[in-house]
């Protein structure tokens, strides 16, 4: 979040570069940002970009068509563990704050992070262990082999730990233990975000 300074469109904007930056490792170019803001023009968007470098949160660099540099990045970010989630047979994972870890942002990176405890072993085999802490990128799609939390159809909202996988129209998450079975994934199923980072405890 920027000081306040912002309104609602300037702090849309820093945050679209924010996690552009944080999904593609690129910043969007002033037309990408138009479009996915939704704002009139590209003079509107230049008129934001003002603002966010006169408070120091952006710099731009002349002639380059991705001019867009973020400043001030703290090199910390406040995580909060939301709850228990399991590795194995979806279980319910609570929503309820039990505290913030400060983790280094250039181990977890940008995005709306999340932290969740695992409970289960059907992942042991991608080196996610019971008790193990992961931390989620907040996203709704994800990418063949990526690593997700996501909501199950048909288990009371039961949350679960998987790899996605996608093969034509067939979606699974699957387990990384073969003592456990692909879970079908279908239409209600929901991905919460991608596991970006693990922290385990010696």
């Amino acid at each position: 979040m920027t000081n306040g300074e912002l309104g609602a469109t300037g702090q849309k904007i820093y945050d679209f570069i924010r996690e552009s930056h944080a999904s593609t490792g690129l910043v969007p170019t002033v037309r990408e940002i138009r479009e996915a803001i939704g704002v009139s023009s590209i003079g509107t968007v230049g008129y934001w970009l003002d603002k966010l470098e006169a408070l120091n949160l952006i710099r731009r660099d002349a002639g380059k068509n991705r001019s867009i540099q973020l400043r001030g990045e703290s090199p910390t970010v406040p995580v909060p563990l939301v709850g228990e989630i399991r590795a194995g047979s979806p279980i319910l994972a609570e929503e309820r704050v039990d505290g913030n870890f400060v983790l280094p942002r250039q181990l977890v990176g940008e995005g709306t992070l999340f932290m969740l405890r695992v409970r289960g072993d059907s992942m042991i085999d991608a080196q996610i262990a019971e008790n193990d802490f992961v931390v989620v990128r907040e996203q709704r799609d994800a990418q063949n082999g990526d690593i997700v939390a996501a909501l199950v159809p048909g288990t009371e909202d039961g949350a679960t730990i998987k790899t996605f996988s996608r093969n034509g129209g067939r979606v699974r998450l699957l387990p990384a233990n073969k003592q456990y079975k692909p879970i079908p994934f279908g239409p209600e199923g929901r991905i919460l975000g991608k596991v970006v980072t693990v922290l385990r405890r010696v």
